[in-house]
């Protein structure tokens, strides 16, 4: 029906598949899908694994379903699943296993803390399959709560030997990954050595752990750091875990967590010991209680991301218990401020403008000096509102410590006082008051900036003044600060167009105050990346260049005149600009950044990953730098990278609908569709982005919804009316619906206005020429394509990346021309691009049924972890 998603073709549920008849799916893998079915020869309930369509392609994903059903069928026990039959249907493999009426310890866990006595049930069962298993020199490597069955029947059993492998092996890596899952892998597993039986052992001492306590032994926000801390530091909550359930427990735990895999016991040992030891007590066995809390007084009061950075760069950090006195150094990794808050809105601005200058004259020097790790000012604008309090940046960044601002006003006299602030305790540790002059706001800088840097263990003031105060006028800094106060606290255009008219006061009361230019050019790049109009993003150009000329140190202009030649596709001006800003310190993020995405432009992908890891390694509380990265990653055709560092961008701005965005659009690369949606509806319950709506219109556009993506892609443009590339995409829905033709070329004609101005902005850019020759096709203008394709009739060249390639390729199919369509797309393939496009694009369809589309799937396969 239309205005439905069209039904999956490769479902098979209610179908007849070999001799089986398909009932229902109940489950989904990585290693595949999972029905249930009658065996019709034999009258008896199975559970069906079935590779999806694409991994014909990927022999070896069809290699490791083959070794699961190789092992397990070598394996005969009751706490083992039993392989049935492995087979082939329509290039599509399965395995028909014994089927489980239960659920898996994962979803049990879920449910609360298991029983001490089930616990131990589950515990030697596992011991015992695994006992059997390691006899056979099986050794299944993915242990961990979602691969053990516990039955409706009181059974338990292991399942999933997608990863087993013989003992005394190489751990499989693919592109620099181990396999496996990272909560339960073991350190020989995580440094990829060979694994052995011991490996599995450790492996059941974390779900051992975890399912009677809650909690798992080792515990982080990125992987990064798990994995640091598996590799480095010891299990956390042992002396817990034996207080509550007996030494004998602790120690049985403690001892498969041995670093070293030979000082672990054996699978046999482990069932000996629960055998002999804890179940005869059963019945007297201690009741479950609430753990009691943690006595550490020289834990480090960090966050677990920010724990493998920190020995990275040889950073000294906080501890509990011990309050700074004042004077004494604060060696931390994070920092944030709050805002201050006043009723009065400009003397608010004004006042968030001065705290922001002030840190300006304080980070330079205290990151110079390891006194902090990073500082983070207001964060983004996208959460600053949010941040009311030092709660506020433990709840949403995870930050350890703030400086907070309060705000007392009796007549004339305004005191600002800055607290530093231990987020997660509350406690105050340093206080510095203030008294600010709000008629000259100016004139209490320096004190400001001083206060700071007390706060943060500076023994020497500063140098905090500005450059140029001697030419401001008075009233110009009160302009200037109000205008640095929006832009910090942007959230709608109207906040960057009130700053533009305050530094415009500014300047027009101090014709040469240098600040106030190098903030409006800074002002107007901003609304360029809003509007597009290229007379901003000029203007933005002459502002800075004259902020260079009254001073040519300023940091901060050299930065914007790097983005904005990046804008303009001037890689080699941008580069300078960027090493200028770097000339004074090393430690700029954003001329990290801005140099890692020039690299990416130029092709050069290697020295651009480094790029974007070493401004992480400055900044790890900045989610920007992931962001970046995770884009990278993305445009490299390395969507699992991606979701891992699109997971740090929600862990780190929780309110911002980036990470979620980004999360989703990796799944749905991964052809993990329901999971792209979901994290594109969490980004939606964030805010309203018309780029998000696109994103939904794109996955009903693939699934042959062409009202509904008509629909989600109208709700975007009806945000944001100057994206060229929701306006094609609304287009090409509406080529698809008869009954909306004159609105298709509405929108066919608005697509080509609106690229045909990025062109002109940047003549570089090869996917806007790509996609308006598609657009002009759509129109009937096959002369006007021609023209516009001209540039790409010899081979793809080096720079392009893999989504501009199957651009080029999909207007030469359209075109006709359809050996030159497979030569692009079979380059498109090797730069990293999905076949998911390739099997799903409906202006492929005809090319698909083409012999050779078979033999180009075959001879690239993606490799499944990076989004093949």
């Amino acid at each position: 029906m239309e205005g439905q998603p069209a039904p999956d073709p490769f479902d098979i549920t209610g179908q007849r598949f070999s001799h089986y008849q398909v009932r229902e799916q109940v489950g989904s893998g990585g290693m595949g899908l999972v029905y249930e079915a009658e065996d019709v020869r034999l009258g008896r309930r199975v559970a069906l694994k079935v590779l999806p369509p694409w991994s014909r392609f990927d022999p070896d994903a069809q290699t490791r379903f083959l070794r699961e059903a190789k092992a397990a069928s070598l394996l005969n026990h009751p706490n083992i699943c039993t392989v049935y039959e492995y087979d082939v249907v329509e290039d599509r493999p399965f395995i028909a296993m014994e089927l489980v009426e239960g659920e898996t310890l994962l979803q049990r866990n879920k449910a609360g803390l298991v029983p001490f006595a089930q616990a131990m049930a589950i515990l030697s069962s596992v011991a015992a399959g695994l006992e059997h298993a390691h006899e056979r020199d099986i050794v299944h490597r993915d242990i961990k709560p979602g691969n053990i069955l516990l039955g409706a029947d009181g059974r338990i059993k292991i399942a999933d030997f997608g990863l087993a492998r013989l003992s005394d092996t190489t751990t499989i890596t693919r592109s620099g990954s181990t396999l496996g899952t990272v909560a339960y892998m073991s350190p020989e597993q995580a440094l990829g050595e060979k694994v052995t039986a011991a490996t599995d052992v450790w492996s059941l001492g974390v779900v051992l752990f975890e399912t009677l306590t809650g909690n798992r032994p080792f515990r982080a926000e990125h992987t990064s750091a798990l994995i640091y801390q598996i590799l480095n530091t010891e299990p956390e909550g042992l002396d817990a875990l034996a207080e509550s359930h007996g030494p004998e427990i602790s120690g049985i735990v403690a001892r498969c967590l041995e670093k070293s895999p030979w000082l672990r016991p054996s699978a046999a040992e482990i069932r000996t010991s629960v055998s002999a030891l804890v179940v005869p007590n059963i019945a007297t066995a201690p009741k479950l209680r609430a753990l009691p809390a943690s006595r550490r007084n020289w834990w480090p009061w960090i966050t677990a991301a920010a724990c493998l950075m920190a020995a990275l760069v040889g950073l000294a950090f906080l501890v509990s218990g011990v309050k700074p006195s004042v004077g004494q150094r604060l060696t931390t990794s994070a920092l944030a401020f709050v805002p201050p808050v006043v009723a009065d809105s400009a003397l608010q601005l004004a006042l968030r403008g001065l705290v922001e200058s002030s840190f300006r004259d304080v980070s330079g020097p205290a990151v110079e000096r390891a006194l902090v790790g990073q500082i983070a000012p207001f964060v983004d604008d996208s959460v600053a509102e949010t941040l009311e309090s030092a709660g506020d940046v433990h709840r949403i960044l995870g930050i350890p410590f703030a400086v907070t601002t309060e705000v007392v006003r009796r007549g004339s006299r305004t005191t600002l006082t800055l607290s530093l602030v231990d987020t997660k305790s509350l406690d105050t540790l340093r206080s510095e008051h203030v008294i600010v002059n709000t008629d000259k706001i100016q004139d209490s800088r320096r004190l400001v900036s001083d206060a700071m840097g007390r706060l943060v263990g500076l023994a020497d003031a500063p140098a905090a003044q500005y450059s140029d105060a001697h030419v401001a006028a008075p009233g110009s800094v009160e302009f200037y600060n109000q205008g640095l106060g929006l832009l910090q606290y942007r959230s709608s255009p109207s906040s960057v167009t009130g700053a533009i008219a305050l530094f415009e006061r500014a300047i027009e009361a101090s014709p040469n105050f240098a600040p106030a230019y190098a903030e409006l050019g800074r002002a107007y790049l901003l609304r360029f990346e809003e509007t597009k109009d290229p007379e901003l993003l000029a203007r933005a150009e002459r502002l800075c260049d004259q902020a260079l000329e009254m001073d040519s140190g300023n940091q901060s202009v050299h930065i914007t005149l790097g983005r904005i030649h990046l804008a303009e596709g001037q890689y080699g001006l941008a580069a300078m600009e960027f090493d200028r800003a770097l000339g004074s310190t090393q430690h700029s993020v954003d001329a990290l950044l801005g140099k890692a995405q020039i690299f990416n432009e130029q092709g050069q992908y290697r020295e651009a990953e480094s790029m974007y890891e070493q401004a992480i390694a400055e900044r790890p509380d900045y989610w920007p730098g992931y962001r970046q990265l995770a884009l990278f990653y993305y445009y490299q055709g390395r969507y699992l990278d991606a979701v891992s560092q699109f997971e740090i961008v929600a862990q780190l701005a929780p309110l911002n609908p980036l990470g979620y965005r980004g999360m989703g659009s990796s799944y749905y690369n991964l052809e993990l569709f329901q999971l792209a949606r979901d994290s594109w509806e969490k980004a939606l319950e964030i805010a309203d982005d018309h780029s998000t709506y696109s994103n939904l219109g794109t996955l009903n556009f693939y699934f042959e919804d062409y009202s509904g993506a008509a629909a989600a892609l109208e709700k975007a443009v009806s945000l944001d009316s100057t994206d060229y590339v929701v306006w094609s995409n609304l287009a090409m829905a509406y080529h698809y619906l008869p009954d909306r033709a004159e609105r298709f070329e509405e929108a066919a004609l608005k697509t080509v206005e609106l690229a045909e101005e990025q062109l002109n902005l940047n003549p570089k850019d090869d996917f806007v020429r790509a996609r308006i020759a598609g657009v002009h096709i759509m129109l009937g203008d096959t002369a006007a394509a021609y023209r516009y394709l001209e540039p790409y009739l010899s081979d793809p060249a080096a720079v392009l990346t893999g989504e501009t390639v199957f651009e080029i390729a999909t207007a030469w199919e359209a075109l006709g021309d359809r050996d030159r369509a497979f030569e692009w797309l079979t380059e498109a393939l090797r730069r990293g691009f999905a076949q998911t496009e390739l099997l799903r694009y409906p202006g492929l369809a005809d090319l698909r049924e083409d012999p050779r589309f078979l033999d180009l799937i075959k001879s690239i396969p993606t490799p499944k972890e990076q989004g093949g």
